[in-house]
């Protein structure tokens, strides 16, 4: 598909080529041309849009997450950042994504949805205009990895634990 850049696994054996990343990233798109690029590759291309783990659409000009991104039933990483984001949607806690990249939008507090995905081990939020310590990460039994920098966070609550290693 034109305009896709992919990654390839490393496996010799033709089956193991699929698809894993799909980056849209640095093209300047809005959210209605990159929600047909990626319809088109579910409707077109159904095997591949399949085999995509990693979703990279960092860098356009996304007011919302598309709401195809839900028909990628693999996805494991999405990256927004960098866009003009105002809100999460609530099914990306329906997504068995380990990563969620979100820095550097505009997302507030009450624009995050009420849970994330329990399978999340990383959660990228820095950079975004968030007041308060969002609760809804307490509820993340496989959460490692935290990014909240470069909000405006003034406290973070009692359980909240943090270890350095």
């Amino acid at each position: 598909m034109e305009g896709f850049t992919t990654s390839d696994s490393d496996s010799c054996d033709s089956e193991q080529h699929a698809l894993k990343t799909l980056d849209l990233s640095r093209a300047g798109l809005g959210a209605e041309e990159v929600d047909r690029h990626l319809q088109g590759c579910v409707r077109d291309e159904p095997k591949r849009a399949e085999n995509v783990e990693n979703l990279i659409l960092s860098e356009n000009r996304l007011l919302a997450v598309p709401a195809c991104v839900k028909s990628f039933d693999n996805l494991r990483v999405l990256d927004v950042s960098g866009n003009r984001l105002k809100r999460l949607p609530e099914y990306l806690a329906r997504c068995h994504l380990t990563s969620l990249i979100a820095r550097n939008n505009g997302l507030r507090n009450d624009a995050l949805p009420k849970s994330f995905s329990t399978s999340i081990k990383e959660l990228n939020l820095s950079g975004n205009d968030l007041t308060d310590f969002p609760p809804q990460v307490l509820d993340m039994p496989s959460l490692k990895y935290l990014y909240l920098g470069g909000n405006k966070i003034e406290s973070i609550p009692d359980d909240v634990i943090r270890v350095s290693g």
